[in-house]
């Protein structure tokens, strides 16, 4: 489950034709999972570090 990134609340994750999204019961407002944004940025800079060092050598 993820948090708020405003309030830290715990936030409700909903479904939708779209897809799922996440929602905020105190802000009243959809928000973005950051965690599998945190998740993608950290295996774009493991791999991005590790072509670095191939062509390093």
């Amino acid at each position: 489950m993820s948090d708020c990134p405003c309030c830290n609340r715990k936030l409700l994750q909903h479904i939708r034709s779209s897809g799922v999204y996440w929602f905020c019961p105190d802000c009243r407002q959809e928000m973005p999972d950051m965690s599998s944004i945190v998740h993608a940025k950290r295996l774009s800079s493991a791999m991005l570090s590790a072509k670095i060092g191939r062509n390093l050598r």
